[in-house]
């Protein structure tokens, strides 16, 4: 009797470790496809799935959901607020998805939606859903936070992909596009913005190597006084041709730059370039545009002042042209480096001047020396009955506070004259010189004399 006694609870002890086995692998396996934080599955998870989806018959749709302004509130906030968000997103977003939905969180601010659906009206309609309750508002802690949604959607009938990472790369282009766009929006995958993608990263890595490949090159346009017809100075614009790709406008390859990161090496080539070339003109003032950037991220008052002192060019023979974008990360530090620049000695311009949202708070709030009138303006003059009003406006502002002002885009006569008698005290545009290159510039301005 002892052993069968003994037996039974060998058999109950194997019977419970078993058990606890078990129940230890089915953790494991929750634990390796479901998100820690908020009890949705992971990428793991969502791309098991989205590779059943992709071998089956059923028709589906995918999404890449980025929450726009999550850094802000984690950096504001505290991490522990933003945790607390992510957990509230994911129940918000629960509540209203379709019973057949698969959403998961991917990352820190990101989450992967796969819809039983192919349909364009249906998905994006659900993807509408989802943007605005993510921009509905969310109390934590006492805090009421907005936040965004930007998203990026594939439709499963826009086949022909071989597998999981195609997908998402796709839809990762397509939420690329909506946070390029000005996010809280959502764009849907087409092969223009593969292509589009492909060729932003080839002029990026054309980018890398244009500074030691010799491949940029600076254009200079010609300022002109409008009582006297004299040159004034030259605006420095960046040119650039590529081995790989040809020449590629500055329209194009400047934003990049400027995202990339790219934009403080080039940007020192450029002011660099530009005070050695100045050396060879009579008296002119060379006009170097500064990107918002290259403004915030280093001491840009001593850098200036380095690279003049080295091309031994008198700092008032330095204009440094900025549009609005300069001071909105950080408008009292911008303020302190204009004002050191002032001090210095360098010119101040604030460039295309009432395209951004709040040119007079800047005009107000910045020490200045020359207002430049965007060309949209100077377009109108004599077809659209606003335009000249407030181009007027525009200079008895300047003149009341000293400032001087640079029409941009003058491209006929009757521009200049109507200008002038306006009381503009600058002008620039092609009615005096298309932008040069240094030999031209010097050709061009003896010619003049």
């Amino acid at each position: 009797m002892k052993t069968i006694a003994n037996d039974d609870s060998t058999l109950h002890d194997l019977q419970e470790k078993v058990k606890q086995l078990s129940e230890s692998e089915a953790r494991a396996v929750h634990a390796a496809y479901h998100d820690f934080l908020t009890g949705a599955p992971n990428r793991a998870a969502f791309q098991r799935e989205l590779s059943q989806r992709l071998n089956g018959d059923a028709p589906y749709s995918l999404a890449l959901i980025d929450l726009d302004r999550f850094k802000y509130v984690n950096d504001t906030y505290g991490h522990a607020v933003g945790d607390t968000l992510i957990c509230d997103v994911t129940d918000r977003l629960r509540g209203l998805l379709p019973a057949d939905a698969f959403l998961a969180r991917l990352s820190g601010d990101e989450f992967g939606l796969i819809l039983a659906t192919e349909t364009a009206e249906t998905a994006e309609a659900v993807c509408q859903q989802v943007m605005q309750a993510c921009a509905s508002g969310f109390d934590v802690n006492g805090n009421t936070l907005q936040i965004g949604a930007s998203i990026g959607l594939f439709l499963g009938q826009d086949g022909g992909l071989r597998g999981v990472t195609d997908l998402m790369r796709c839809a990762d282009i397509a939420l690329f596009a909506a946070k390029r766009a000005g996010r809280n929006r959502v764009c849907r995958f087409d092969k223009s913005l593969d292509d589009n993608l492909r060729r932003r990263r080839a002029i990026e890595a054309g980018l890398s190597k244009a500074v030691p490949h010799g491949e940029l090159e600076l254009h200079y346009q010609p300022i002109i006084d409008a009582n006297t017809l004299a040159v004034a100075g030259f605006e420095a614009l960046l040119r650039w041709k590529s081995a790989e790709l040809g020449q590629v406008s500055p329209a194009v390859f400047i934003p990049i730059a400027e995202e990339s990161g790219l934009i403080r090496s080039i940007g020192d080539w450029v002011i660099r370039q530009a005070l050695n070339d100045c050396r060879d003109w009579p008296d002119q003032y060379v006009a170097i545009n500064l990107s918002a950037r290259q403004f915030n991220g280093a001491d840009m008052a001593q850098i200036l002042r380095g690279h003049a002192d080295d091309a031994g060019v008198p700092y008032q023979r330095v204009h440094i042209e900025v549009t609005e974008t300069a001071f909105f990360e950080d408008a009292r530090g911008a303020a302190e480096t204009l004002g050191a620049l002032r001090t210095l000695g360098f010119g101040i311009a604030l460039d295309d001047f009432g395209t951004g949202y709040s040119s007079l708070f800047s005009v107000k709030n910045f020490p200045l020396d020359v207002i430049k009138i965007d060309k949209c303006f100077i377009d109108g003059l004599g077809i659209e009955p606003q335009a000249a009003p407030i181009i007027s406006a525009v200079i008895h502002l300047a003149r009341g506070l000293g400032l001087g002002v640079v029409a941009e885009g003058v491209e006929t006569d009757d521009q200049r004259q109507a200008l002038h008698l306006l009381g503009c005290s600058h002008l620039q545009g092609y009615l005096f010189s298309k932008p040069q290159d240094r030999a031209r510039t010097l050709a061009w301005l003896k010619a003049r004399r």
